[in-house]
Formats: structure tokens, C-alpha cells, sequence
């Protein structure tokens, strides 16, 4: 037997274009995989209801206007001052801060909250101002690292919770229930 008849028909470079068309076709596979699962998703999540759009308001014809005759004058009678009691300055409620809305762990304690969000701390004054336009008061607690804040709707009553969850998703937040 000759040294000729011990190679191997296959040479390195069929070996690299076999390897690389097997690479492509999972990546084909791959890619096909995951946009199919993108379709069938898209297709179950419930779609946002479509709203038409408003017309403009149809320009109203003016009319030409016959000037009003001028009423009567009438002299008022002459003001007397009344006698007020003196008042006392109104106290207005200071703004929440960010001491009076953090809550402590023994505060949490057998409590049920509602989590609209763990974010750091620079954003924690984004998510309370946000939430406060939207008409939530909301509480800080301390989240599962020193850079993380939680944000916490509550305590809530069982009764509450379904009511409050449907208004923060009318106002744009997602939450979830947290039992301390």
C-alpha cells in the first residue's frame, strides 16, 4: 500500500466549508426559532385598544352682532366693613420627603404592600414625584443591595389590593404584592 491510498478524500478545506455551513444553518435554525416565538407571543399578549382620531372642530360661522343696549346704572350701596374674627395662619402640609416616606422593616412587618418598583437611588425622587402626580402615596424601603431602593403602595387591606393594582396599570405602573 502507498502513502496516496492512507489520505483522507476529505482535505482541510472542505473540513473549514462543511464547519461553516453547519455553523450558518444553526444560526438559520436559531434565528427562525426566535422570531416564531416573537409571532406567537405577540398574537396571546391582549392588544392596546384602538383609538380613532378626534376630528378638529368645524370653523363656526360668525355672525354679526347687534350691539346690546347699555343697562341702567346702578349705584351700589356704600360698603361697611364687617367684623371678621381674627384668623389664625394656615398651616400648610410640608412636602413628603424622603425621610417621612422611608419605612423600616419592623414598620413592614405583617403588612401587606404592593411593589411598584426596585430602582437606585438617584431615581427613587423620579418614581415618588411620578407616582404622587398620579395620586399615589407611596413608601421606600430599603432593597436587596445599599444602591437599591424598593417602592412600596401601602400597607393595603386585601380588599385594596385588586383596586390598586388596576389604578397604577390605568397610570402606567406594573406592581405586584409583597407580604411582609
Amino acid at each position: 500500500m502507498s502513502s496516496e491510498h492512507a489520505r483522507s478524500p476529505i482535505g482541510p478545506r472542505q473540513i473549514t466549508a462543511w464547519l461553516f455551513c453547519g455553523v450558518l444553518a444553526f444560526g438559520i435554525v436559531g434565528s427562525g426559532a426566535y422570531f416564531a416565538v416573537r409571532v406567537v407571543s405577540a398574537k396571546s399578549a391582549p392588544a392596546a385598544p384602538k383609538t380613532q382620531p378626534v376630528p378638529p372642530p368645524a370653523p363656526q360661522p360668525v355672525a354679526k352682532s347687534v350691539p346690546a343696549p347699555e343697562p341702567p346704572k346702578v349705584v351700589p350701596p356704600p360698603v361697611v366693613p364687617a367684623q371678621t374674627p381674627p384668623t389664625q395662619p394656615v398651616q400648610s402640609q410640608p412636602a413628603p420627603t424622603r425621610s417621612t416616606l422611608e419605612i423600616t422593616p419592623a414598620e413592614m412587618t405583617g403588612h401587606i404592600f404592593l411593589q411598584v418598583g426596585a430602582v437606585e437611588r438617584g431615581l427613587v425622587d423620579v418614581y415618588v414625584k411620578q407616582l404622587a402626580r398620579n395620586g399615589f402615596t407611596v413608601r421606600v424601603a430599603e432593597g436587596p443591595s445599599d444602591s437599591v431602593k424598593r417602592i412600596l403602595l401601602g400597607p393595603l387591606e386585601r380588599s385594596e389590593i385588586e383596586a390598586k393594582q388596576a389604578a397604577l396599570k390605568e397610570a402606567g405602573f406594573s406592581s405586584f404584592q409583597r407580604n411582609y
